[in-house]
């Protein structure tokens, strides 16, 4: 993560398993068909979670440690308003599935948004909201 620059935020997501993806997919509103197995349900959420991270910050995606691929839970590079953004984008007013989720006692995971504290380091943060209500 840059330190010191505009792009100080980031986010890193602790997603829940694919049993408790697939589920949260079969609530009425879920913005992603549930597939036809846990693991399934949870390759298809996270791409659409991380498509539309994509599309607000292209650069987001942090290379995993062995630089083989992308990391499909840490995102960085983001300004104040394309984390905004991001977080934003599971918001919407009136969101059907979102209220589903909490009725149901469903979730996708955590979501954390993580910022630069000055001096090199950087701290995260939980950030509660449907779908990621920290079950």
């Amino acid at each position: 993560m840059e330190v010191g620059s505009d792009r100080d935020y980031g986010i890193a997501i602790e997603w829940a398993g694919n049993p408790a993806i697939h589920a949260a997919l079969a609530v009425v509103g879920s913005p992603v068909a549930q597939a036809a197995t846990p693991a399934a349900s949870a390759v298809a959420f996270k791409a659409h979670v991380i498509a539309q991270l994509v599309a607000i910050q292209p650069n987001c995606r942090v290379p995993t440690l062995s630089s083989v691929g992308l990391s499909n839970s840490v995102f960085h590079h983001l300004t104040t308003s394309e984390y905004m953004a991001a977080q934003n984008m599971f918001l919407p007013v009136n969101n059907p599935w979102g209220a589903n989720l909490i009725l149901g006692g469903r979730s996708v995971g955590k979501w954390y948004m993580v910022n630069d504290t000055g001096r090199g380091r950087n701290e995260a943060l939980q950030a509660v909201f449907t779908p990621f209500n920290g079950e």
